[in-house]
C-alpha cells in the first residue's frame, strides 16, 4: 500500500489543480479506505509495580504515579531499574499462567468477552518471552487459554503479531470479528532498564457504530516509519486519524528504552504538537522500563485510558523492537472519530 499512502500525503499537500477528477476521486477512495479504524472495547494492564489497573492511566500522568523499581544486587551492591512480577528462579511458563489467569479473570475484561458471543472471536496470545518457551510450553499455554474463553473462540499463538497485522487487518475487515489480543513480556531474566508487563485489548472493526457508551476509543490505521520519513509517517498518521498535529492533545511513547530520548527525537525530527506541553508528554519505558513486544499494545492501553478526560485526539509512538524503526498510531474518543466522508 505504499504508493498509495505516499500519493495520499500528497493529495494533502499538492493544489487539486492537476489532477485530473478520476485520479482525484481514486485518491480520495484511498484516503476513505486508510481512514478505517478500530474500535477498542475493553482492556486491561497488568504491571508488577503498580498498585492497581485501575486508573492506571491517571497514575502514569503524574510526576511520581508509577515509578520504575530500583534494584540492589546483594553481590556486587550495584543498582539496576527493572520491574517483574516476582523474585528471579520462578519457572516462566508458570508465571505466565498466573499472569494469563489474573488478567483474563478481571471483572471488566470478563464481562465485555461475555458480551461477544454468537460473534466470531478470536483470541491471539503473544509472548515476548526470550527463549524461555519450547513448542510444548506453548501449546500448554494456548490450552490454559482456551479453558479461559467462551467455547466458540480461536486461540493462535503468535510471537511476531504487531502492527503490521493491524493494518492488514483493516484491509481485509473479514480476517477478524471481535479479536482479544493479549501481549505479555515475561522472560527468565529482566535486565537493567527493563520490565514486565501484560496487556489485554479486545477490539472489532469499526463502521458506523451507534451504541459508543460502552466503547472506549478508536485506533486509527498505524503507520510505519520505514514507508517513508520519520517527520512525513507522523503526518500521514494524523491523515489516517483524521486530525493535525494542532489537535493533538498527548502524545504516548513506548519502546524508547530508559535512556530519556524522546524528546531529542522530536526535535531531531522537527516534530512539533503546540498543544502537547510537556506534562502531556508520557515517556512509558521511563516509568515501566522495556516492555518489548508488548510496548504497543501499552501505550494503546493506556491512551484508551485517557479518553474520558481528553475529548481530542492523542497520539502514540512505539518501538516494539529497540533497532526497529517507529509507529505512529492515532487514538480518537469513540463518540468522537468520524472520519470524513
Amino acid at each position: 500500500m505504499l504508493g498509495a499512502r505516499w500519493l495520499c500525503y500528497l493529495a494533502t499537500e499538492w493544489p487539486a489543480e492537476g489532477w485530473d477528477d478520476e485520479r482525484e476521486q481514486d485518491i480520495s477512495n484511498e484516503i476513505h479506505r486508510g481512514q478505517r479504524f478500530l474500535v477498542l472495547e475493553a482492556q486491561s494492564v497488568h504491571l508488577p509495580h503498580a498498585v492497581t489497573s485501575a486508573g492506571l492511566t491517571q497514575q502514569f500522568m503524574l510526576p511520581q504515579g508509577i515509578v520504575l523499581p530500583s534494584v540492589v544486587d546483594e553481590k556486587t551492591q550495584s543498582v539496576s531499574f527493572q520491574a517483574s512480577f516476582s523474585a528471579g528462579g520462578q519457572y516462566v511458563p508458570d508465571k505466565i499462567h498466573q499472569q494469563l489467569s489474573a488478567l483474563l479473570r478481571e471483572r471488566t475484561l470478563q464481562a465485555a468477552i461475555t458480551r461477544q458471543s454468537g460473534r466470531q472471536f478470536t483470541t491471539v496470545v503473544q509472548i515476548d518471552g526470550g527463549d524461555a518457551l519450547s513448542e510444548d510450553d506453548s501449546a500448554v499455554i494456548e490450552q490454559w487459554v482456551k479453558a479461559l474463553l467462551p467455547a466458540s473462540s480461536r486461540v493462535l499463538i503468535s510471537p511476531t503479531f504487531g502492527l503490521t497485522d493491524i493494518d492488514n487487518w483493516l484491509d481485509a475487515p473479514e480476517r477478524f470479528g471481535t479479536l482479544l489480543i493479549v501481549s505479555m513480556c515475561i522472560r527468565p531474566i529482566i535486565a537493567d532498564g527493563e520490565g514486565e508487563a501484560i496487556v489485554g485489548l479486545l477490539l472489532h472493526f469499526g463502521d458506523n457504530e451507534s451504541d459508543v457508551d460502552m466503547l472506549s476509543a478508536r485506533l486509527h490505521r498505524p503507520e510505519h516509519a520505514c514507508d517513508v520519513d520519520f517527520k512525513t509517517s507522523a503526518m500521514q498518521a494524523l491523515q489516517w486519524g483524521c486530525t493535525h498535529a494542532d489537535n493533538v492533545a498527548w502524545l504516548w511513547l513506548a519502546g524508547l528504552g530508559t535512556e530519556n530520548r524522546a524528546q531529542m527525537l522530536l526535535a531531531n525530527n522537527n516534530i512539533k504538537f503546540p498543544c502537547v506541553e510537556s506534562s502531556q508528554l508520557t515517556d512509558i519505558d521511563m516509568k515501566t522500563g522495556h516492555s518489548g513486544k508488548a510496548s504497543p499494545w501499552l501505550a494503546i492501553a493506556l491512551a484508551a485510558g485517557n479518553i474520558g478526560q481528553s475529548p481530542n485526539p492523542q497520539l502514540i509512538l512505539s518501538m516494539p523492537d529497540k533497532e526497529a524503526l517507529p509507529w505512529w498510531l492515532v487514538v480518537h474518543p469513540a463518540s468522537e472519530s468520524q472520519p470524513h466522508h
